[in-house]
């Protein structure tokens, strides 16, 4: 697990949703371009 936080454990939250966005992006772009996946 990635751990980064602050006093209030907000910028872990934000970590979580960024690093959840990126492998959407990685995920969806490698499926657009192999074009093999449903």
């Amino acid at each position: 697990m990635i751990k980064i936080t602050d006093k209030d454990g907000k910028i872990n939250i934000n970590a979580k949703k960024l690093l959840t966005e990126v492998l959407s992006v990685i995920f969806l772009s490698t499926n657009l371009r192999f074009g093999c996946l449903d």
